[in-house]
């Protein structure tokens, strides 16, 4: 068995949003983990990829950037 994981970070709307991919084996899924912080340093709640999982890396990758996204958008609206 052997565990792969990535991690790219990027910035939207003055947060950091940090998305680590894994998988557990070669032949599985990959799923995602992502935090968000605030440029003063505040985190938000981990949000963890419930789904099935996604092909490749850069599928999951872009779906965590996506869920970022849209938690950041979310809390602004409610401003």
């Amino acid at each position: 068995m052997s565990r792969q994981s990535r991690f790219e970070t990027t910035t939207y709307r003055d947060h950091e949003i940090r998305v680590r991919v894994e998988r557990a084996a070669p032949e599985a899924n990959w799923t995602f983990q992502v935090d968000v912080y605030a440029l003063c340093g505040q985190r938000q709640p981990r949000i963890d990829d419930q789904g099935p999982g996604w092909e490749t890396y850069q599928d999951a990758i872009a779906q965590g950037f996506h869920a970022g996204r849209k938690l950041i958008d979310a809390q602004f609206e409610m401003a």
